[in-house]
């Protein structure tokens, strides 16, 4: 083995661009990649919309802090953690503004929505073939430099491979080697079974989406294709149930809505607002829906956007793929405005 690092080490400054002696190689065998779920590739590849330039647009910033509904109840609800005790304090009416000022600033930052970005491409990139170290081992051996001032996403890590092949390692054992040397906190080195089917499937019948999406957060990179399979399957499911509103009120109802609207999926999200009687903010998908596609029909059509009705009787019109069951939603709202009105006018 020794043959082995000999060859390797002269190509150091060449490959790592290394600049002191200070500088460490480490070697390790990182396990195989996994991705837990499959992505919607029209979603990620689609050459006709920047997903992420729209997402960080300020009207659609707008649009999503508006239909996410920022219920301080719901922001605050208990979650499972460590018990403290309540405290009580005095305070003067100036003192207890603050204190809701406070409060409102820690609602914003609970609800700031994770980054929406495209899958990464592939950062593999080969250094140099060295068949002369052909069969001097079975596995790879991953080197990984450990010196202090890199950003995790430019530290050098490479990996010879036994048939001589010097190369850039992947993401996934790039990750791995991160996690083992620069641990992020709460991140895992190895996949947590429950980003696994049927383990995924079994927690998501439970209802514990929030649960997935913030572990999911923590866990992957936005960008990876672990974390859009498990975003993207979590969306799936609340499709298939209905609830939607297990996500209103966090961090992920605006990255859901948007997702919704890219890949033309907001029937169920319309129809689900419209039954709660929230035809604002109906309105809202459908001018997210418009704004990502200007394209539409439903977009060309109206004429008045400030009212919110009408926003969503021209979709249902022209965009709609379920038009019976938005018509219906939508006339019971109306009729439920109408008696509304007769009652206010007969007080």
């Amino acid at each position: 083995m020794s043959g082995f690092f000999v060859r390797i080490c002269p190509l150091r400054p060449l490959l790592l661009s290394f600049q002191n002696s200070s500088r460490t190689l480490c070697s390790v065998q990182p396990a195989p990649p996994s991705t837990p779920t499959n992505i919607d590739e029209a979603y990620l590849s689609s050459s006709k919309i920047d997903i992420e330039n729209i997402f960080l647009s300020k009207r659609v910033q707008q649009l999503l802090c508006d239909l996410t509904c920022k219920d301080v109840n719901q922001v605050f609800a208990s979650r499972m953690k460590e018990y403290s005790p309540p405290q009580y304090k005095l305070l003067t009416d100036k003192q207890f503004e603050e204190e809701m000022e406070k409060a409102m600033r820690k609602v914003d930052e609970l609800t700031q929505m994770p980054p929406v970005l495209r899958k990464r491409k592939p950062c593999q990139r080969i250094l140099r073939r060295d068949p002369e170290l052909q069969g001097l081992h079975t596995t790879n051996f991953v080197f990984t430099d450990v010196s202090f001032g890199y950003h995790e996403h430019d530290r050098p890590i490479v990996v010879r491979e036994p048939d001589g092949t010097l190369r850039t390692a992947s993401w996934e054992e790039r990750e791995r080697m991160l996690q083992t040397y620069l641990a992020t906190p709460g991140r895992e080195i190895e996949l947590p079974k429950m980003f696994t089917e049927p383990h995924l499937t079994s927690v998501l019948d439970d209802g514990k989406y929030v649960f997935v999406l913030d572990r999911a957060c923590l866990q992957f990179e936005p960008n990876s294709e672990q974390y859009l399979g498990v975003t993207q399957r979590v969306y799936a499911h609340l499709m298939e149930t209905g609830k939607f509103d297990e996500l209103r009120s966090t961090r992920h109802f605006g990255p859901m809505c948007f997702y919704y609207a890219v890949t033309h999926q907001c029937d169920p999200l319309i129809l689900s607002l419209l039954k709660s009687g929230s035809l604002e903010r109906a309105a809202k998908v459908v001018e997210l829906l418009h704004v990502i596609h200007p394209k539409l029909e439903s977009a060309r059509k109206i004429n008045n956007g400030n009212i919110p009705e009408l926003y969503v009787e021209a979709y249902i019109k022209w965009d709609s793929q379920n038009k019976a069951a938005l018509e219906l939603a939508l006339q019971s709202i109306r009729e439920a405005n109408q008696d509304d009105k007769i009652e206010h006018e007969k007080e």
